[in-house]
């Protein structure tokens, strides 16, 4: 048997086995431990994000410690966040308070909106053959009944939803303490940030050591990148939906308000796996047309159609083109993740590529060949 050969196959199980052995780490850590530690993990996050700009500042300014320096831009990211919370918070709750009152004042029509739907159905199937009607009725009277859609109250829906939020204020005081604890712990983490990052370093192997440190590198690259390609991605949406809503006021065919707001929630829904824009946009198109307004119903269609295969064009190519992958593979990707583990999986599976990829080009990690290794050309066009 070739040595190289088996030697080359221990070396690939050895790397599956270690990257195995960190998932589950990662796991039990995430899982178990973060919300027991959040305030102090959050704390460690804020002095690594800082702690490059507070060296520089201790390199030009060297009276002036590194830890101080932390200290001070972190209280400056502080000022600036509740500056911003104390000009643009009244206004903003305003619009979404003015924004819930309007919304509610719509949904309340729901049930009368679903019972003519379902009249309209009846009416429509009237001239087909007994057998097709009578099954039809049968499914209506299953899933829509007449009683049922009546009894519909959305204000006992908005009101369960306010409940919501009212639960979740009364658990503000916990949040509150939290945070407190994040702020102070982040002030003492400054100081320890070094020690803390040794004494982990000192716990690992030199081989585990340099692995982490080839791991952060390529995850914070990817990371960052990931956002960018998101980020960009939700600005061209929220473009879309404003100018398509801005036209169709300009036509008169949209007679509402809050066009920036309505814009901006349906931007990032659609960023969502599984909801997607269709989730506010095609109940909005059926209760349009049910209404009476025919060019409203169609423009949202239009608006539907045109989104959805922009963003199926542009996200692979603009998620690819930040991480350092080709658009299939991305789409692979994303698409086998959201298969197998969910909402999440679509982004870990490609952050998790992009981090293999990142360690196989850097030799740290041997998983595939590349068809250079081989003495494989591409074919020439």
């Amino acid at each position: 048997m070739d040595l190289n050969k088996t030697e080359r196959r221990k070396g690939f199980l050895i790397n599956i086995l270690f990257f195995a052995v960190v998932a589950a780490i990662l796991y039990v850590i995430v899982v178990k431990a973060f919300p027991l530690f959040m305030p102090f993990i959050i704390a460690f996050l804020i002095a690594a994000i800082l702690n490059k700009p507070a060296f520089r500042i201790h390199k030009k300014f060297p009276k002036i410690k590194k830890s101080t320096a932390g200290r001070i831009l972190f209280l400056i990211v502080i000022i600036v966040l509740l500056v911003i919370i104390a000009f643009a918070g009244v206004s903003i709750a305003n619009y979404i308070k003015n924004f819930a009152t309007w919304l509610g004042a719509n949904l309340k029509h729901i049930p009368a909106y679903l019972l003519g739907i379902k009249n309209k159905i009846i009416d429509a199937t009237a001239s087909l053959p007994e057998s097709v009607r009578t099954a039809i009725d049968n499914a209506l009277n299953k899933y829509a009944s007449t009683e049922a859609i009546k009894s519909i109250d959305m204000s006992k829906i908005l009101t369960g939803a306010a409940g919501g939020v009212w639960s979740f204020a009364k658990g503000v005081p916990s949040v509150l303490v939290a945070t407190i604890i994040a702020i102070i712990a982040t002030f003492f983490m400054f100081g320890a940030y070094d020690d803390a990052v040794l004494f982990i370093k000192a716990q690992l192997p030199e081989r585990g050591r340099n692995m982490i440190s080839d791991i952060k590198s390529a995850f914070k690259d990817t990371i960052g990148n990931f956002a960018l390609a998101y980020g960009k991605i939700i600005l061209i949406t929220f473009g879309e939906i404003l100018v398509s809503l801005l036209i169709m006021k300009l036509f008169k065919i949209y007679t509402g308000s809050y066009i920036p707001l309505i814009a901006a929630v349906i931007a990032i829904v659609d960023i969502l796996p599984i909801l997607g824009t269709g989730t506010i946009v095609a109940p909005w198109a059926v209760i349009s047309f049910f209404q009476g307004e025919i060019a409203m119903g169609i423009a949202l269609i239009v608006m539907w159609i045109v989104i959805s295969v922009i963003r199926q064009y542009i996200e692979p190519k603009l998620v690819g083109k930040q991480i350092g992958l080709n658009p299939i593979l991305t789409l692979m990707g994303m698409f086998v993740g959201l298969k197998v583990f969910g909402a999440l999986g679509m982004f870990g599976v490609p952050i998790t590529i992009i981090i293999l990829k990142a360690l196989q080009d850097t030799g740290k990690i041997h998983i595939w060949k590349t068809p250079e290794e081989v003495g494989l050309q591409k074919p020439e066009e």
